[in-house]
């Protein structure tokens, strides 16, 4: 038995460990809860799903709406949509909803998120012109039913604007994909590398030098035997965890 084992314990289980691994070369656990962080992360579970469906239609409502008050603004000022703000309005709310549905999957990513992630961009884009056509309409037809018309508009914005841009201005259906790729790549599946599991090998400690007798004519004690110490390889504190794209936040056995 290694002298001071018993102090090695792992960061998450607080349990002793005779040995450790590494998960992306950065955090140090014991080898059960290497792989049970790593399952947890990966794992799809319906609550991931309602989190990340939940996560990324709350970031969709809130960009498109702020993008689209910035549309009818410019246009009741000008005359015109705002043409120089289409990319960088594409590329926030792909950054945005990516970050806000990758939020949602713990961290995962994958194939499933990334579909999510590129559609709630694109319908957030799409219904940014929702106010502009609203007020339009009401514009044209005062006696109008404020509810009817904005259910018109619901139903009717992704069609009208789809084909607007096909036959008008297709350029603008590319600015609406440079969002939809950010929202993508921000989806990609996490990738965590275990290796080990390592011993925690003992180092051992240079013997201090004989002292001299104490007394003229007695013998020179005996310096003790170098004592075997353990090195220790602690995980790192939660933030740098976090910091290394790892949440440990609810792991599952």
């Amino acid at each position: 038995e290694i002298e001071g084992r018993a102090a090695q314990v792992c960061g998450l289980c607080r349990l002793p460990m005779a040995s450790y691994c590494t998960i992306n070369d950065s955090v140090a656990t014991c080898e059960r809860c290497a792989y049970r962080v790593r399952d947890s992360i990966l794992a799809v579970t319906p609550e991931k799903v309602l989190k990340a469906i939940a996560f990324g239609l709350a970031a969709a409502v809130a960009t498109s709406a702020a993008w689209g008050a910035i549309i009818q603004a410019v246009t009741v000022q000008s005359g015109s949509p705002p043409g120089w703000g289409y990319v960088i309005a594409s590329l926030v709310m792909g950054a945005a909803i990516g970050t806000a549905v990758r939020k949602g999957s713990g961290n995962r990513g994958g194939l499933g998120f990334q579909v999510l992630a590129g559609a709630l961009t694109l319908l957030a884009w799409i219904y940014a012109w929702a106010p502009a056509m609203y007020f339009s309409v009401l514009e044209k037809n005062p006696d109008a039913v404020p509810a009817l018309v904005a259910g018109q508009i619901f139903v009717q914005t992704v069609p009208l604007v789809l084909t607007a841009i096909a036959q008008h201005a297709p350029l603008m259906g590319l600015f609406a994909l440079f969002g939809v790729a950010g929202a993508w790549r921000r989806n990609v599946l996490a990738k965590l590398e275990i290796k080990g599991p390592f011993p925690v090998e003992p180092a051992r400690v240079s013997a201090p030098p004989s002292p001299a007798a104490a007394l003229p004519g007695t013998e020179a004690v005996p310096a003790p035997p170098p004592a075997a110490v353990v090195r220790p390889v602690l995980p790192p504190p939660a933030p740098e965890a976090k910091g290394a794209g790892i949440d440990f936040e609810r792991p599952q056995a």
